[in-house]
Protein backbone atom coordinates (compact mmCIF):
# COMPACT_ATOMS: atom_id res chain seq x y z
CA UNK A 1 0.00 0.00 0.00
CA UNK A 2 1.30 3.49 -0.43
CA UNK A 3 0.50 6.21 1.54
CA UNK A 4 -2.03 7.88 -0.48
CA UNK A 5 -3.88 4.55 -0.46
CA UNK A 6 -3.66 4.36 3.26
CA UNK A 7 -4.99 7.90 3.87
CA UNK A 8 -8.43 7.26 1.06
CA UNK A 9 -8.84 3.64 2.81
CA UNK A 10 -8.60 5.60 6.72
CA UNK A 11 -11.20 7.79 5.66
CA UNK A 12 -14.04 5.79 3.57
CA UNK A 13 -13.54 3.15 6.27
CA UNK A 14 -14.91 6.01 8.83
CA UNK A 15 -17.73 6.75 6.56
CA UNK A 16 -16.15 10.91 5.46
CA UNK A 17 -15.35 12.62 3.08
CA UNK A 18 -12.77 14.79 1.76
CA UNK A 19 -14.48 17.82 2.65
CA UNK A 20 -15.44 16.50 6.23
CA UNK A 21 -11.62 15.34 6.30
CA UNK A 22 -10.49 19.16 4.71
CA UNK A 23 -12.24 21.03 7.51
CA UNK A 24 -11.56 18.64 10.50
CA UNK A 25 -7.53 18.52 9.33
CA UNK A 26 -7.52 22.53 9.09
CA UNK A 27 -6.59 21.81 5.55
CA UNK A 28 -7.87 22.50 2.09
CA UNK A 29 -9.94 19.85 -0.12
CA UNK A 30 -7.04 20.52 -2.79
CA UNK A 31 -4.57 19.12 -0.15
CA UNK A 32 -6.42 16.31 1.07
CA UNK A 33 -7.36 15.07 -2.42
CA UNK A 34 -4.00 15.35 -3.66
CA UNK A 35 -2.67 13.27 -0.88
CA UNK A 36 -5.13 10.31 -1.71
CA UNK A 37 -4.55 10.66 -5.12
CA UNK A 38 -0.70 10.53 -4.86
CA UNK A 39 -0.25 13.78 -6.88
CA UNK A 40 1.66 15.54 -4.05
CA UNK A 41 3.88 14.12 -1.85
CA UNK A 42 2.28 15.72 2.10
CA UNK A 43 4.51 17.16 4.62
CA UNK A 44 4.00 14.90 7.80
CA UNK A 45 2.08 17.72 9.52
CA UNK A 46 -0.31 17.84 6.37
CA UNK A 47 -0.54 13.66 6.90
CA UNK A 48 -0.60 14.19 10.95
CA UNK A 49 -3.45 16.14 10.28
CA UNK A 50 -5.47 14.16 8.00
CA UNK A 51 -5.19 11.45 10.45
CA UNK A 52 -6.00 13.18 13.62
CA UNK A 53 -9.12 14.50 11.41
CA UNK A 54 -9.90 10.73 10.76
CA UNK A 55 -9.31 9.12 13.97
CA UNK A 56 -11.54 11.99 16.05
CA UNK A 57 -14.29 11.00 14.73
CA UNK A 58 -13.32 6.80 15.09
CA UNK A 59 -11.82 6.74 18.10
CA UNK A 60 -11.88 2.81 18.09
CA UNK A 61 -10.04 3.15 14.07
CA UNK A 62 -8.15 0.56 12.79
CA UNK A 63 -6.24 3.64 10.99
CA UNK A 64 -2.22 4.12 11.01
CA UNK A 65 -0.78 5.42 14.35
CA UNK A 66 0.97 9.10 13.73
CA UNK A 67 4.32 7.46 13.97
CA UNK A 68 3.23 4.69 11.58
CA UNK A 69 2.31 7.38 9.13
CA UNK A 70 5.64 8.78 9.60
CA UNK A 71 7.80 5.91 8.82
CA UNK A 72 5.55 5.38 5.63
CA UNK A 73 5.63 9.01 4.17
CA UNK A 74 10.27 8.85 5.03
CA UNK A 75 9.54 5.78 3.29
CA UNK A 76 8.02 7.13 0.29
CA UNK A 77 10.61 9.58 0.26
CA UNK A 78 13.19 7.65 -0.01
CA UNK A 79 14.45 8.20 3.69
CA UNK A 80 13.74 4.74 4.82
Amino acid sequence: MTLATDIRSAREAAGLTRQRVAELAGLSLTTVRNAERGRSDPRNSTVEAIHAAIASLTPHSKTATPRATDARAARLKGGG
